[in-house]
């Protein structure tokens, strides 16, 4: 004799609940990887955001750390102005000019990139840039005996460009030390 379909019905029925039994287990551990997926991914965004912060704020302090590097330069570069117009030195005064042009250049670019600037600053070291260049191309003249007359503007505007960046150096100092 053989199984009969009344039998076989109860051994269906009988594996029927266990494999329900599975069938809930499975779905139950399904929805609990992919909540811890989904924890995983929160926790990596929050790494990410707080990596991309701190890469900001590294990046501002090198700005900063690389203004308070330059203004020393531009307080040389102001006391050989100095000196060029007291020895009414052609020699000095185009070496000067030409070290104020690369050294505000170089400062506005920094300036920019870190968002430390003003339109006040940054036209005021424009200013100076187009002095230094006009003064160079008066003490490149054979003719050109006044130092003074050719370099003394540009040593003023100098002084307020290297006061301003002193004076926001300090500044951007003092906040690089609040900044978290």
């Amino acid at each position: 004799m053989g199984i009969t379909w009344e039998q076989a019905g109860h051994v269906a029925d009988a594996l029927a609940v266990p494999g329900f039994l599975f069938g809930t287990v499975g779905l139950g551990m399904a929805w609990w990887q992919a909540r811890e997926a989904s924890r995983q991914a929160r926790n990596a965004r929050t790494a990410a955001e707080a990596a991309r912060d701190a890469a900001s704020h590294t990046e501002t302090a090198i700005g900063r750390s690389a203004l308070l590097a330059a203004i020393p330069g531009f307080q040389d570069v102001e006391l050989a102005l100095t000196d060029a117009i007291a020895q009414n030195s052609a020699e000095l005064a185009r070496a000067g000019c030409a070290d104020w042009r690369t050294k505000a250049s170089h400062v506005r670019g920094l300036l920019e990139a870190a968002e430390l600037s003003t339109p006040a600053l940054l036209s005021l070291i424009q200013e100076s840039m187009s002095l230094a260049v006009k003064a160079r191309s008066e003490v490149i003249r054979p003719d050109c005996t006044e130092i003074p007359t050719a370099v003394g503007d540009l040593l003023l505007i100098a002084g307020r460009v290297t006061d301003e960046l002193t004076s926001l150096a300090s500044r951007e100092s003092y906040r690089t030390g609040r900044v978290k």
